[in-house]
């Protein structure tokens, strides 16, 4: 899909949230990139795992959710910004911010699709940047999210970023006449504050390293476990109740 090149791609960028490969921005209103953005949400692929992607979305529909988002105080937007190709290429958010009971929700989307080496590490550093950001200058001492139970190998990665499997939801996730079961992990304080130690000061490790421990990860996941668990105690209910 053709992205349209906004005079934001021509600039120089403000990061709020500097990293290695990817810098987390302030949201604008600049035309280009809400075109850009408005078409991550309409692309097939793109959307594949996600909610969106039924209905159509406009530049219109994009500008006025941003601009909401902008006054916003239980949820805040970042665009991921490619350092290498210097260009928005995709969107991160704290959503459901709870200060009282200091949780909130994470999520991101990588919506352009690139060749640099450094784009397999844009996710994984969005949401460590992201991840630090809550816990050290939000405040928060949890952050939940969930995904769906086919995005196999991102759930083998969670660990690395200090969330750890809580629940398995059974055909919790519909598109059309597909249903799917959704797995939601969390992150605390404490093990966030674990990690960061260990990593002297900073979750992301760096991509070199991130790289090596991927590769370490064994074939059999936490995820796998629990699904088994589950599994086994659904049939021994059925046995028990459904004679």
């Amino acid at each position: 899909m053709d992205r349209v090149k906004s005079d934001a791609e021509n600039r120089d960028f403000y990061p709020m949230i500097e990293g290695e490969t990817i810098d987390l921005c302030a949201p604008n209103l600049d035309p280009g990139v809400l075109e850009n953005w408005s078409q991550w949400f309409n692309d097939m692929d793109t959307t594949r795992f996600i909610d969106q992607g039924v209905y159509p979305n406009t530049i219109d529909a994009q500008k006025e959710f941003v601009s909401s988002a902008m006054k916003s105080k239980d949820r805040m937007i970042f665009l991921i910004r490619s350092k290498s190709e210097n260009k928005y290429v995709g969107v991160a958010a704290l959503s459901s911010i709870d200060l009282y009971n200091r949780s909130c929700q994470i999520s991101h989307v990588i919506g352009e699709k690139m060749e640099s080496s450094d784009s397999m590490f844009y996710s994984l550093e969005a949401k460590c940047l992201l991840t630090q950001h809550a816990f050290d200058k939000l405040g928060v001492e949890r952050i939940q999210t969930g995904q769906r139970a086919d995005l196999a190998l991102w759930q083998q990665w969670q660990p690395i970023f200090g969330f750890k499997p809580e629940g398995y939801f059974r055909n919790a996730s519909r598109k059309g006449q597909q249903v799917h079961d959704v797995i939601c992990s969390s992150c605390i304080l404490k093990d966030f504050e674990k990690l960061k130690a260990l990593r002297g000061g900073s979750l992301w490790p760096g991509k070199e390293k991130l790289f090596q421990a991927l590769k370490k990860l064994p074939k059999e996941t936490s995820i796998d476990r629990l699904r088994a668990f589950f599994e086994s105690e659904y049939k021994k209910l059925d046995e028990h109740f459904l004679k």
